[in-house]
């Protein structure tokens, strides 16, 4: 997760068990976890977030490249109807 070894993480609890002491280190674990799990929720919430605009932001992009084509297939016809009526006039 962190890169932290088997030994290093013994060493850390050892370290946490002598500064804290075993009645309060329970506690302090569980609030870590709290911790640690609204940290992931969040991350989850942005991603979510994240990837809805991106899709708007390319649906908003196709929706404009189709517009521009329909105006220049749209364009184009126009001028081809007036190079007919020229020639038939």
């Amino acid at each position: 997760m962190f890169g932290i070894g088997t030994q290093e993480l013994i060493v850390i609890l050892i370290i946490a068990l002598i500064v804290v002491g075993p009645r309060k280190l329970p506690e302090i674990g569980r609030a870590l976890g709290r911790g640690l799990r609204e940290i992931k929720k969040a991350t989850d919430e942005i991603k979510n977030h994240v990837s809805i605009e991106i899709e708007n932001i390319e649906v908003d992009e196709l929706s404009r490249l189709v517009k521009d084509t329909d105006e220049v297939t749209t364009h184009h016809k126009g001028t081809k109807t007036q190079k007919v009526d020229k020639l038939n006039s």
